[in-house]
Formats: C-alpha cells, structure tokens, sequence
C-alpha cells in the first residue's frame, strides 16, 4: 500500500461548505497550501499570500469588507511581528503588530499626512503616544463636540476619554470613537475625527 501524503497540487478552486471560496495550490486533501487568494463568505475578507493548513502564514495581504487593508507576515492567518494598516478613511499605521492589533512601536499618519501619532500601542490602543502635525482652528463639529465648547463640556457629551498625552501645544485626548482634542486649560484648540 502507497503512503499517502500532503504533496501540494495545481492550482485549484475550492468552496469550502460555503464558508469561503480559494483559487490557489492546495493540499491532497483539498486544503488550502502554498501561493493562493481566498474570499471568507462569511466575513467578506479576502487572503492573499502563502497558506499553511489552510491559514495564511507567511508574506500576506488581507482587504477586510470596510476596505481596511492589512500587510505583513502572517502566523495562523493573524498578522504579527512588523506590518502596515490601511484604513478606509485615509489612516496609515505602520509599526508592530500582534494578532492583528497595533501593540508595541508604531506610527500613525492621518488627515491626509497632516498628522502623525507616534508610540507605543497596547492591544491595539494608544499607551504613550506623541503628537506633530499641523492644528487647524477649522470651525466644525465632530460627534456632537465643536471648537466652540470647553473640555469640560466635552467630556460631558462623550465621557471620560480613553488615553493622554502631554504635548507642547496642550494635552492630546483621544475617545474610543476616534475623535481626538487638543485642549488648553479648558479650551478646546484642535478636534480631529480620525477616520479609521
């Protein structure tokens, strides 16, 4: 009797019982392995790099359905190690990863460059974070808070915010809805709805 083995086949187009369509090199057992593109049905992502039981592992890239797009080296279809994060917004993270969370050493650019937050993140929050950029005194509303109200009222509106730092333009406070402020005293200088 001949061993069986898990010798990779040609490229083939696999449905997996509806759970996610591959095109790619795949496995004697009709698994995911090597060089191929895979769509989750139920998630609506798409994997494209180097497969290893069926997972990602490896040089990769994947597009989430709210067209976030994440690159880097991949271990049981989770980025890790040093990666980049493209959000649909404009927002580019670029820095150390961990089971697909900013975690450790990283840099955040958004409002079209305009802006950098850099630091260090844990499980995906700002832990230290240091703020350059250009301010803008714009007139606008973001999440109910405008230039015109105090911190104070602020906080009101949306609670107590979830990170701080200390810069020499003011104190930098962030929301877990994105919004960030600038505040002096208990002026509000800068908002910014960092679009994610």
């Amino acid at each position: 009797m001949a061993a069986c083995t898990n010798k990779i086949s040609e490229v083939k187009k696999i449905n997996k019982n509806g759970k996610y369509n591959y095109i790619g090199t795949a496995s004697f057992w009709g698994e995911p392995e090597g060089q191929g593109e895979m769509e989750d049905l139920e998630t609506g992502a798409i994997y494209k790099g180097t497969f290893v039981k069926g997972k990602l592992n490896g040089k990769g890239t994947v597009r989430q359905k709210d067209s976030t797009v994440m690159q880097g080296n991949f271990t049981d279809g989770e980025l890790n190690g040093v990666g980049e994060i493209k959000y649909k917004g404009g927002t580019v993270y670029q820095g150390n990863i961990k089971n697909g969370k900013k975690n450790g050493e990283g840099k955040e650019t958004f409002n079209n460059g305009k802006l950098v937050r850099t630091g260090v993140w844990e499980n995906g929050a700002p832990k230290s974070i240091k703020l350059q950029g250009v301010f803008s005194n714009e007139d606008f509303t973001l999440a109910g808070v405008s230039l015109t109200d105090s911190f104070s009222a602020a906080v009101k509106k949306l609670g107590e915010p979830t990170g701080r730092t200390e810069n020499s333009t003011g104190t930098f406070y962030m929301w877990q809805n994105s919004l960030s402020v600038i505040a002096k005293s208990d002026k509000i200088i800068y908002a910014v709805h960092v679009a994610m």
